[in-house]
């Protein structure tokens, strides 16, 4: 499902071989946090989404995720913004800097929403309920188009 959905959306997708359940544990192990369900899907069918086109990781593979959420929830290069970000768990990567992630419930720690992180201003902004929803409507057949979200 994850496959054939993103290759209608982006140019040139390279998928990997699907994550296995000891990189998975290890991935939730090293965050301290479970995965989202539709993540571990997507890693059930591949770990990770590359678009050649744009040069980077849409949906980073198992290790570049636990490395990316491991700097962004603990690097003190990160205090600059003033705030904390355990509450978003980042999974991709866009063209400008901006990281896709999912957004977590204060009260429940469920996983409530998809967006972007702004990493000029440190800011999150919901744009979908479900990895699938933003998948669909936010990401466009162009590499370019993943400067402008």
């Amino acid at each position: 499902m994850w496959r054939e959905l993103i290759s209608k959306r982006l140019d040139s997708p390279r998928f990997s071989d699907p994550a296995t359940a000891e990189t998975l544990a290890t991935a939730e192990r090293e965050i301290g946090m479970p995965l989202p369900l539709e993540l571990l899907d997507l890693y059930h069918e591949t770990d990770g989404v590359y678009e050649s086109g744009a040069y980077m990781w849409v949906v980073f593979s198992c290790s570049e995720f636990a490395k990316e959420n491991q700097y962004m929830h603990t690097s003190p290069q990160i205090a600059f913004y003033g705030q904390s970000f355990a509450d978003l768990l980042f999974i991709g990567r866009l063209g400008n800097g901006d990281l896709l992630a999912f957004q977590r419930a204060a009260d429940t720690k469920a996983y409530r929403s998809v967006g972007i992180w702004d990493h000029e201003d440190g800011q999150f902004t919901e744009k979908a309920q479900t990895l699938e929803e933003y998948i669909s409507f936010y990401w466009y057949r162009t590499a370019s188009s993943f400067f402008e979200l």
